[in-house]
């Protein structure tokens, strides 16, 4: 026979393929051990320190950046870059001073 008759035993698929595992049910055994402490380990091995009190807290002013009416139309980059007048300044245009000369070339280059 060949190598794969040998390896695999012949079986019927229709028992293959309804057949299922049986389901393990699980046994009711976990217990409270009691209501959940606020107590952490942190708190317990690093509590306060005597006489310490903490850090005020430093609350900046409220400084009304939009002001007490509605807002306006207008903002900051419009009040602070207004249109300046522009002078319009001519061109300058040199006198060309390199041109064709009327010469005939010369057929000697050296």
């Amino acid at each position: 026979g060949t190598t794969y008759k040998m390896s695999y035993y012949g079986f019927d698929p229709n028992l293959m393929r309804h057949c299922r595992g049986q389901p393990i049910l699980s046994k009711v055994n976990l217990t409270s051990a009691g209501d959940f402490s606020s107590d952490t380990t942190h708190k317990m091995s690093y509590g306060a320190w005597p006489g310490y009190k903490p850090i005020e807290k430093i609350v900046p002013p409220d400084h009304k950046l939009l002001g007490d009416g509605p807002l306006s139309q207008l903002t900051t980059h419009k009040h602070d870059y207004t249109p300046k007048p522009l002078m319009e300044v001519d061109k300058i245009i040199h006198p060309g001073n390199l041109g064709f000369s009327g010469e005939a070339m010369e057929d000697k280059t050296t």
